[in-house]
């Protein structure tokens, strides 16, 4: 397996590493992990940090919770324009669910918001998303801009030599074989895979609360999908 550097992961909650992060969540599994230490408990639960452990590597996870695609490739180009050349770098880009989106302040060009819902904003933003959705929401025509800037990007990495893979959470047709890694089980939605899997929070007994996040067993069994992928692809 080609040797990196460093490993930098791009997405949404689901890199992130969401849920595993929930007071909610260590209450049911009796972690007693004080709730100051919970955000690093998830981030080295996460998929990134269990591929980075295959990779031996160090590895930066940027997941954001609720970013949309308009952010995260965003995050990517910003991250990765100036990267050290001399450095072996891989990148993991987990494009987002697609109703997603982000707004920029009209005001500063440094105030955005990723809207996820109508229902935790400001009223006027709250207002916009709901007409967006209702008016002018096309999830295949979102899919289609996706595999677009998708294409362009990949084309923008490859000048700069940089390893790239990825990781559809949600897939309305099927993503690229060629840069968008495969479960072998579906058009390439891992949140479908992990479904069928039975490797969500949710479907753990019992568990008085629903999350459609990934378990720990569930984020390890992505980050050895993404491996297994990356070595057919650049050893």
């Amino acid at each position: 397996m080609k040797h990196y550097d460093t490993l930098l992961s791009f997405g949404c909650s689901f890199t992130e590493g969401g849920g595993l992060n929930d007071p909610r969540y260590h209450q049911y599994i009796q972690s007693n992990i004080a709730n100051e230490h919970l955000d690093q408990y998830m981030l080295d639960h996460s998929y990134p940090s269990y591929l980075a452990k295959l990779l031996d590597c160090e590895f930066v996870n940027y997941g954001v919770s609720c970013a949309g695609n308009e952010f995260i490739l965003k995050s990517v180009y910003d991250q990765c324009k100036n990267i050290d050349s001399t450095k072996s770098i891989l990148i993991t880009v987990q494009t987002s669910i697609l109703s997603r989106m982000m707004l920029t302040s009209a005001d500063d060009k440094n105030i955005s918001y990723n809207i996820n819902s109508d229902q935790q904003y400001l009223q006027y933003i709250g207002d916009y998303y709901r007409t967006y959705i209702q008016r002018f929401y096309n999830q295949y025509r979102e899919f289609d801009k996706l595999i677009m800037n998708v294409d362009l990007l990949q084309t923008w990495l490859k000048t700069k030599n940089i390893d790239f893979v990825f990781i559809a959470w949600e897939s309305v047709g099927d993503v690229p074989h060629e840069y968008f890694c495969h479960s072998g089980i579906n058009n390439g939605s891992f949140s479908k895979f992990t479904e069928l899997k039975k490797q969500l929070i949710s479907d753990l007994p019992n568990i008085p609360y629903v999350d459609m996040h990934a378990t720990e067993q569930g984020n390890e069994l992505i980050a050895r999908e993404i491996f297994n992928y990356l070595r057919k692809k650049y050893d």
